[in-house]
């Protein structure tokens, strides 16, 4: 069963697309997909999506884009969103130096939050980090003892961080654009992560940047789900059925808690 841990089908700009894709999910094997909210303006889409399809598993977050701009009672809001479905995420949340990000002391006090937000209700947590790990990296070892379980969305980091998320217990997803590179840094980074540690995912419709891919199909979505499970296969020289199996009972413990030991996770290479 194929399982996608990132994607935003709230901003699908046609409606129609996220209903062949739900619609025809079992027919293609797809048996998940994680939908991550941004921001307040579109918590309430990702709650309707997830309550009309069971296969969507809501996450909800002020992504680091968004710190900026939160409204006073954002906290209180974001804890009623996620009490609503016992099943639901803190994400997108995280750090942000690029342009895109905003006031950057904002952006830590945001994510902090949202941390203890995710402890306090025992929540997974996806997050975002782009050219901010020096910063992140110590947030994380300070506040190890208030962190849920945890993945790293769309890995933009290189090897030495990667060993240190690892130990502080980090699920890594890539996305389809990254795994498309096929360089051999991004080669060298999927195989050093463990086999219970690996996820996968589209980031549909934003598969090719942060603006919506036009002309966004079904059949566009699942090329690009299959291409993302492909590559990552060949990438590990993994069975593709031994991989779709190793990705769906990670994904599921990520959610679920039950999460393997240190140990295990450094014995269980693909």
């Amino acid at each position: 069963m194929l399982i996608d841990v990132g994607t935003c089908l709230q901003d699908t700009p046609d409606e129609r697309v996220n209903h062949s894709i739900l619609k025809r999910a079992a027919e293609f094997k797809i048996g998940k997909f994680f939908c991550s909210g941004f921001c307040p303006e579109d918590w309430s889409l990702v709650h309707s999506l997830a309550r009309e399809e069971e296969q969507i598993v809501p996450f909800f977050g002020i992504h680091p884009w968004y710190a900026n701009q939160v409204p006073a009672a954002w906290e209180k809001q974001l804890m009623h969103m996620v009490s609503l479905d016992i099943g639901a995420g803190i994400g997108t949340i995280g750090l942000d130096r690029s342009k895109s990000g905003g006031d950057f002391e904002n952006q830590k006090k945001v994510f902090l939050s949202q941390i203890e937000i995710a402890k306090r209700l025992s929540r997974p947590i996806a997050i975002h980090c782009a050219m901010a790990f020096e910063d992140m990296l110590p947030l994380l070892r300070d506040h190890e003892a208030q962190l849920t379980r945890f993945m790293i969305h769309a890995y933009q980091g290189d090897s030495k961080t990667l060993e240190q998320l690892l130990k502080l217990g980090a699920y890594i997803s890539f996305s389809r654009k990254s795994l498309h590179l096929g360089n051999v840094l991004v080669l060298n980074l999927v195989r050093q992560v463990p086999k219970d540690r690996l996820l996968l995912e589209t980031s549909f419709p934003h598969m090719n940047s942060n603006k919506i891919d036009t002309g966004i199909s079904f059949d566009m979505y699942f090329k690009c789900l299959q291409e993302t499970y492909a590559l990552a296969a060949r990438a590990t020289g993994t069975d593709a059925e031994d991989l779709r199996e190793a990705v769906w009972n990670n994904s599921i413990t990520y959610l679920s808690g039950n999460l393997p030991s240190k140990k295990e996770s450094a014995n269980g290479r693909l």
